[in-house]
C-alpha cells in the first residue's frame, strides 16, 4: 500500500478507478497538478499497482481572530467496490491529517459520520442553509422528490394553498426581520475587477472577521473565473469607486427537474450591511430573472442572517434539512489547533461560505 498525491502520470489510472463519467471535468480542473495556482490535491491509495482509493481536498488557509491556519477541506472519499473494509478510508484520512493543521468537513452519509466520529473527529455546529421561495408548487415537488415520494401530484386547490401560505409566511418573516440592508451609496456592477482590487479588498478586510476562509485574487479567478463545470453569475459592490465585496451565483436543474438558485460564494467586510445587502439583492434579482423557482444562500454570521432575511430569505430547520442535500453537520479534526478561540463556534462567525466547497465534486462516498 502506498499514498501519495495525484501527479499527471496517475490521470488515467484514477479515470479507470473513478469511471469516465464521473465528474470528468471537475476531476481534471480541480486535480491538475501542473496549474501552479490549483487549490485542491487528491490523494491517491495504491495497492497492487492500481488506485484502491483516493481523498480529495480544498487547501485554503483559515484566519481565526487573526491566527492563521493552514487547513483542508475533505470533498470526495471514494473507496473502490473491492477494496472496501480494508482499513484505506482510515489510512487516507490519517495520511493528510499528519500534513495539515486542521482537517474540516460538512454534510456526509451515515456511515462516513460514524467512521468520522470514532476517529475523534468533532462537531462544532450546524451549518444550515437559507431559502426565498419564488415558486412554492416546485418546492413542494422538490421536498417530496428528496423524500422519495416522487410518483405523488399535489392536487391543485392543495398547491394553491401551499403557495399562499408561503407567501403570507416569507412576507411576514421578511418585514419583521428588515435591518433596512436597501438604504446606502452601494453600487453593484458585473464587471470583472482586477486580481490586484480583489487582493486589495481581502488586504483591507479580512482582519475584521472573527473567522474566515482565504479569498485571494487568485483563488477568486481560479474557482469562479475560470471553473470549466460551472457558469458563475458575477456581482461586484462598490462605494465611492472602491470594491467592497463579490457575491457568485449559478443556475442549477436538481433531480427533480426544478430550477435552484445558489448564491454560491459571498466577500464583504464585517458588518458592512450596506455592501451585503446590495449584493443579496442584486443576485436575488438575476437568479430569479434567470428562473430560479427558488433560492439556496448560506451565511451563519447572525448578523448575515438578519441582512439575507430583509430579502425574504429564511431558515425553518426542518424545510433546510429537506433541501440541503447533505446533512448540516460541520466537523473538525486537528489537535494542534484545538485551544484556538472560537474555534468550536466556527459555524456561526463564518461568512464566506456558501456552496463553493460542497459542489465541486460528488458527495463523500461511502468509506
Amino acid at each position: 500500500m502506498d499514498i501519495a498525491p495525484m501527479t499527471p502520470s496517475d490521470v488515467e489510472a484514477v479515470r479507470a478507478f473513478r469511471g469516465r463519467d464521473r465528474g470528468a471535468r471537475a476531476f481534471s480542473w480541480l486535480f491538475d497538478s501542473s496549474n501552479p495556482e490549483r487549490f485542491a490535491d487528491l490523494y491517491l491509495l495504491w495497492e497492487e499497482g492500481e488506485v484502491a482509493a483516493h481523498l480529495g481536498v480544498l487547501r485554503q488557509r483559515i484566519l481565526v481572530r487573526r491566527k492563521s491556519i493552514d487547513s483542508v477541506y475533505l470533498m470526495e472519499l471514494l473507496v473502490g467496490e473491492k477494496w472496501r473494509k480494508r482499513g484505506f478510508a482510515v489510512e487516507l484520512l490519517n495520511h493528510v491529517l499528519r500534513a495539515t493543521d486542521l482537517m474540516c468537513l460538512l454534510g456526509m452519509t451515515p456511515p462516513a459520520y460514524r467512521l468520522y466520529k470514532k476517529l475523534g473527529y468533532s462537531e462544532v455546529g450546524a451549518f444550515e442553509p437559507c431559502f426565498r421561495v419564488v415558486d412554492p408548487t416546485a418546492l413542494v415537488h422538490e421536498m417530496l422528490h428528496r423524500r422519495g415520494h416522487s410518483g405523488i401530484s399535489v392536487p391543485a386547490p392543495l398547491r394553491a394553498a401551499v403557495s399562499g401560505a408561503f407567501r403570507l409566511g416569507q412576507r411576514a418573516f421578511t418585514q419583521a426581520q428588515a435591518v433596512g440592508a436597501r438604504a446606502g451609496d452601494v453600487e453593484v456592477v458585473c464587471d470583472r475587477p482586477s486580481v490586484t482590487e480583489l487582493d486589495e479588498l481581502w488586504d483591507r478586510t479580512h482582519t475584521s472577521h472573527r473567522i474566515v476562509a482565504h479569498r485571494s485574487g487568485a483563488f477568486v479567478r481560479w474557482r469562479f473565473w475560470e471553473c470549466p463545470v460551472a457558469n458563475y453569475g458575477e456581482h461586484y459592490a462598490y462605494r465611492r469607486g472602491r470594491l467592497t465585496g463579490y457575491a457568485f451565483t449559478k443556475l442549477v436543474r436538481t433531480a427533480a427537474g426544478v430550477q435552484m438558485g445558489v448564491i454560491s460564494d459571498v466577500y464583504v467586510a464585517r458588518l458592512d450591511v450596506e455592501s451585503l445587502g446590495a449584493l443579496i439583492e442584486a443576485a436575488t434579482v438575476r437568479l430569479e430573472l434567470d428562473g430560479a423557482q427558488f433560492i439556496k444562500a448560506a451565511h451563519s454570521d447572525p448578523w448575515a442572517r438578519r441582512t439575507a432575511s430583509s430579502f425574504g430569505y429564511f431558515l425553518p430547520s426542518r424545510l433546510s434539512r429537506s433541501l440541503s442535500g447533505l446533512g448540516p453537520t460541520m466537523m473538525l479534526a486537528g489537535p494542534a489547533v484545538t485551544a484556538v478561540p472560537d474555534l468550536s463556534e466556527m459555524t456561526n462567525w463564518w461568512l464566506t461560505r456558501g456552496d463553493s466547497e460542497q459542489d465541486l465534486t460528488d458527495n463523500p462516498g461511502v468509506p
